[in-house]
């Protein structure tokens, strides 16, 4: 597949376009697509890749080696994989496949759980993209039920059931963000479902019943959100929009489930998996690719590290704004089914955010967007989600000439895309509004 990148680029480009036209039909007319439909569909067109080897992205090797060394019972916080390569037992065909091998793993400890479980069967590719693609799948059922539990249309599913980024980055790479995301769902599926009043009168016997019910429900949510947001760190920028969302003492049992559930996974592997911060360390601090506004700063001579504490400072800034927006928001909107509906927008505008500052940004960093599109879709989070494909041209190179070679022009592609994507819609709406007082006025 290295080989045929722009055929993925036209393929994935024409599938993100039937996508759009889809959610512009969708929105302005009744669409009848079933929900076994959709997920039957979303099972076909991974299957495609599911027996394929990864050929987009070598970490799944770093996941089947993590996963074996817990099951053999062997920290793998203890020792980088290099320091590994004599000891008995080794399989030296897939030390050889690692990527970084001289680094500790970065993966939290529920991704540990998650690479384990995939590699029960042996430590073959094919187990661990099963597993993944299964949790895939119920991520597609999730988002159903959520679109049903928040009173939109279920057929806005299918931007993320038949989008390119899950089919290709799961069930091609295997990929673990999406048991992240799949947790996170969880998570938010529970705390929706809560809509009466957390502190309500505890005082009769059914009350009370009720009230311990909800409880146990909250500290469940938080749980796994702890899950989720150990599979992979990013679901903690959504907590002050769910604190927010929570009223009374459900925040307190939502949080004691969040410090539960870290505390139960982070303990089995310690003192070790403090070992990963070296890595996170040289992760922030060195790791590049794809991100425009990064290169754009290092061109105007920022230092590396004073342009990472520039972005970063910008994000940080942008989902405070955004999170305070939605806590105003919340306030006024009626009726209470908007609530969930505004937070998922916040939620994706603090992904959106994320995708355009950060300077690393991987194909499969934008699964996080996407599993959104079905609640906050708009042309420039669908644009971006497909324009991030062309960072894989890197590997054209790297496959025929073994060289690394980054182009900016492909940067600024990514970045601008859903730029112009915006501002297109932008301009669309400006003329529809004056075409319509126009006509007002006639």
């Amino acid at each position: 597949m290295r080989a045929s990148i722009p055929s993925l680029v036209v393929i994935t480009g024409a599938v993100t376009i039937i996508l759009t036209l889809v959610l512009y039909a969708g929105e302005r007319c009744k669409i009848n697509w079933s929900p076994a439909n959709i997920i039957i569909i979303a099972i076909l067109i991974r299957l495609f890749f599911l027996f394929r080897p990864p050929e987009l992205s070598d970490d799944i090797y770093r996941y089947i080696w993590d996963g074996l060394r817990t099951l053999s019972g062997i920290n793998p916080y203890a020792m980088a994989p290099a320091d590994m390569q004599s000891a008995n037992g080794i399989d030296l065909a897939l030390l050889q496949r690692v990527n970084h091998p001289d680094l500790l793993t970065i993966y939290p400890p529920a991704s540990q759980i998650v690479f384990a479980l995939g590699s029960v069967f042996s430590g073959s590719l094919t187990g661990m993209k099963a597993l993944l693609t299964l949790i895939d799948i119920a991520v597609c059922i999730l988002i159903i039920k959520l679109l049903s539990d928040m009173a939109l249309p279920v057929w806005r599913s299918v931007l993320y059931a038949w989008h390119p980024i899950p089919v290709l980055e799961v069930a091609g790479s295997g990929h673990i963000d999406v048991a992240g995301i799949f947790f996170f769902l969880i998570s938010f599926v529970l705390l929706i479902r809560l809509t009466k009043p957390a502190d309500a009168d505890i005082q009769s016997p059914v009350s009370r019943q009720s009230y311990l019910q909800r409880a146990a429900i909250h500290t469940i949510a938080g749980l796994a959100f702890a899950f989720g947001s150990l599979v992979k760190l990013f679901p903690v920028f959504f907590l002050p929009a769910l604190l927010i969302y929570l009223t009374g003492v459900s925040r307190i049992f939502f949080l004691a489930g969040i410090i539960s559930g870290a505390v139960a996974l982070t303990i089995p592997f310690m003192p070790d998996i403090l070992n990963m911060g070296s890595t996170l360390n040289i992760y922030l601090l060195n790791w590049e690719f794809s991100g425009f506004i990064f290169g754009l700063l290092r061109y105007l001579s920022f230092p590396g590290k004073t342009s990472r504490l520039i972005l970063g400072f910008l994000f940080l800034s942008i989902a405070t704004f955004v999170t305070l927006s939605f806590f105003y928001r919340k306030r006024h909107l009626t009726p209470p089914d908007a609530i969930p509906v505004a937070m998922m927008q916040t939620f994706y505008a603090i992904v959106f955010a994320y995708l355009l500052l950060t300077p690393t940004l991987h194909p499969w960093y934008t699964i996080y967007l996407v599993c959104l599109l079905p609640f906050a879709a708009g042309v420039a989070g669908l644009t971006i989600s497909w324009a991030v494909f062309l960072s894989y041209r890197v590997l054209i190179e790297f496959t025929l000439l073994g060289q690394w070679v980054e182009s900016d022009f492909i940067s600024a592609g990514i970045f601008l895309a859903p730029a112009i994507g915006y501002f297109l819609t932008l301009c669309s709406r400006m003329l529809s509004q004056n075409n319509n007082f126009k006509l007002h006025l006639s």
